[in-house]
């Protein structure tokens, strides 16, 4: 039973990382995820194997049905960039943004840190993160108004927002050559056809959103 629930567990975080892949590959917004995949898996795995496999769907619970906050810092030291797991804490009851909040708080006073030490938050965007009023991060932003946010799929964004004028006027020629050949289907059988023809590794573009 150990080993089959193990399984499970892997599978299904395999199974998240693809759908995040799809959604960037596909340039959509990152909460279409909640709004729209998870449902549309709920209401396939109820169909086809009823309601308690449903349930299983749900990846914000553990097993025992115990909501876990996992959290994970990236900072630098000595010219490098880190990134390590911080903390993971059980949330016994509800799940709100300020159930998140209070528990990281405690949390991060125990370790002799506060949010003045934050520069920037990546989360998902789930309505008890990103809530204009009680969300976690319009709490966080409270405590330090200087805090970064963005979602932990689009954090090229923020690295594009912030690059030097010269890269930037590159970068917006590049944009938009791309999607000149992507916002024709023919357009984009002809490119092809030119990285074929020079045996390019590849033969597609991605879509730029601006």
């Amino acid at each position: 039973m150990l080993s089959k629930k193990v399984k499970v567990s892997d599978k299904a975080q395999e199974a998240s990382y693809l759908i995040a892949e799809l959604v960037v590959k596909s340039m959509k917004p990152h909460t279409i995820a909640e709004t729209l995949i998870l449902p549309a898996c709920s209401a396939i795995v109820k169909t086809k194997f009823g309601s308690e496999a449903e349930k299983e769907v749900d990846e914000s619970t553990d097993i025992g049905g115990m909501a876990q906050l996992l959290v994970f810092v990236r900072y630098i030291h000595d010219v490098k960039i880190v990134n390590q797991f911080f903390c993971c804490k059980e949330l016994k009851e509800t799940t709100t943004g300020k159930d998140i909040f209070s528990t990281l708080s405690e949390y991060l006073k125990s370790v002799g840190l506060s949010w003045q030490s934050c520069v920037g938050i990546c989360t998902d965007g789930a309505p008890a993160m990103i809530g204009s009023i009680k969300g976690f991060v319009s709490l966080v932003k409270k405590e330090n108004s200087s805090v970064i946010t963005r979602c932990f799929l689009h954090r090229e964004v923020l690295v594009a927002e912030t690059i030097s004028n010269d890269l930037k006027s590159v970068l917006g020629k590049v944009v938009k050559m791309v999607n000149f050949m992507k916002s024709r289907l023919l357009k984009s059988r002809l490119f092809a056809k030119l990285c074929e023809e020079l045996e390019a590794k590849h033969l597609n573009l991605f879509y730029i959103r601006k």
